[in-house]
């Protein structure tokens, strides 16, 4: 299969870096670490199928995550060498899925808040139905056929942003949420009824370093925690912020995906520093 998603580049040499996207934006988030990194690594930010430049999904509704990841292996199929993953929220997600399935191709993980209500809900011992109302009491973000009205769209960014953001954000700043609508809706449906337990991450061995904000929701800092108990070689750090600190608060996010980067050795075959 080949990789059919839009790519951005920054960079011609050095180390691949695979950046992934949250739900609702496009490869351009990273665009200015890919300018600050791209002496020293070929940075690459794939447009999400539904969104900029990437086709949208032929299952319209019936998207399921499984053909976001099909697309990232492609691209780690194509680039036939390990690769360092970058990610946000929905795109941590993918990271992790996609390393699941090719595990020889990724050297290590840098992540801002990934997104993982099935392995909440295993490491709890409770039904998912459970833990999606934590995060959406009248299960609204679960109707997909409603992904363009004015109360899903304010449920879902104000869960993410803070109570009223919907409600404060401009016409031109709502565009690009209201274009990208049912892609989201299907995000969010696929993320919060995925099932997979949190001991299936534990065979990730690479180094990870898991970023986070101070005014998250309670649940998805969980999903951290969960993942440092898990896996063998997490390491955490916590920016004033939430769960959109790397774009409304990008400066502090992007120092610590650099240092991340500064810990893998530029020669191909040689073992990563630990962070």
């Amino acid at each position: 299969m080949k990789c059919g998603l839009k790519i951005h580049r920054w960079g011609q040499t050095g180390r691949p870096v695979v950046c992934l996207h949250s739900s609702g934006l496009s490869g351009l988030q990273w665009r200015r670490l890919g300018e600050k990194v791209s002496p020293h690594h070929r940075v690459l930010a794939p447009d999400f199928l539904g969104y900029g430049g990437s086709p949208a999904s032929p299952n319209g509704l019936n998207f399921r995550y499984q053909e976001d990841v099909d697309q990232i292996v492609a691209l780690l199929d194509e680039l036939a060498e390990p690769v360092i993953f970058l990610g946000h929220s929905y795109g941590g997600f993918i990271a992790l899925k996609s390393a699941l399935a090719c595990p020889g191709s990724v050297l290590g993980f840098c992540l801002y808040e990934p997104v993982l209500w099935g392995g909440l809900a295993s490491y709890r011992d409770v039904p998912i139905d459970e833990v999606v109302k934590r995060f959406d009491s009248s299960l609204l973000l679960l109707d997909k056929s409603k992904a363009r009205t004015e109360e899903y769209l304010s449920t879902f960014v104000d869960y993410w942003n803070g109570p009223g953001s919907w409600a404060a954000m401009t016409p031109l700043q709502r565009k690009p949420v209201e274009s990208g609508a049912e892609k989201i809706a299907c995000e969010v449906f696929e993320v919060v009824t995925d099932s997979t337990p949190h001991t299936d991450y534990a065979s990730l061995k690479q180094p990870m370093h898991i970023l986070h904000g101070t005014t998250s929701p309670v649940e998805v800092l969980a999903m951290k925690d969960i993942l440092v108990e898990t896996l063998s070689q997490v390491t955490t750090a916590c920016i004033p912020g939430g769960h959109m600190n790397p774009v409304k608060n990008p400066l502090p996010v992007n120092a610590h995906f650099t240092l991340f980067l500064q810990k893998f050795p530029h020669q191909t075959g040689q073992t990563p520093q630990r962070e």
